[in-house]
């Protein structure tokens, strides 16, 4: 019972980390962007 709950909380988490990990790189990307135009 308790290792199948661990292994779910770990599998949300890995999800969760994916997830953020995206957002983060779109935040990024945005940033980047708006960066190059400036430059231009």
């Amino acid at each position: 019972m308790l290792h199948r709950l661990l292994r779910e909380n770990i599998e949300i988490s890995i999800m969760n980390v994916i997830i953020l990990d995206n957002i983060s790189m779109s935040l990024v990307r945005e940033k980047f962007k708006s960066f190059l135009k400036l430059k231009q």
